[in-house]
């Protein structure tokens, strides 16, 4: 049996603390929430795992996911756009969450 991955962004306003990619996957929920600005900090991973509160930590797949300006930053500085602590936050969460940007979705 194939199990296909049905997904839907949303392209709400900035700071809406809503998701902008909603799916699933076999038994997993995958959320997934856009970050512009200049860098993302531990404090856009923590209050992302505030809006994946309301989900089962064990079927839920979360995604981080820095826009296109980050993507720019990253290639002229070569330095990367998730802080030391943002990844350090993501990789203690209880949730599963990946760090990527929009290319890499």
């Amino acid at each position: 049996m194939i199990h296909v991955l049905i997904y839907f962004i949303n392209r709400n306003e900035s700071g809406d603390g809503e998701f902008d990619l909603f799916g699933g996957f076999r038994e997993y929920t995958i959320l997934g929430q856009c970050k512009g600005g200049t860098e993302v900090t531990s404090e856009d991973v923590t209050a992302f795992e505030e809006t994946l509160s309301r989900f089962d930590r064990s079927k839920t797949i979360a995604i981080l996911i820095a826009r296109y300006d980050h993507r720019e930053l990253l290639a002229q500085s070569n330095a990367d756009v998730f802080t030391p602590n943002a990844k350090a936050r993501a990789k203690s969460s209880e949730y599963n969450i990946i760090l990527t940007d929009e290319l890499n979705v």
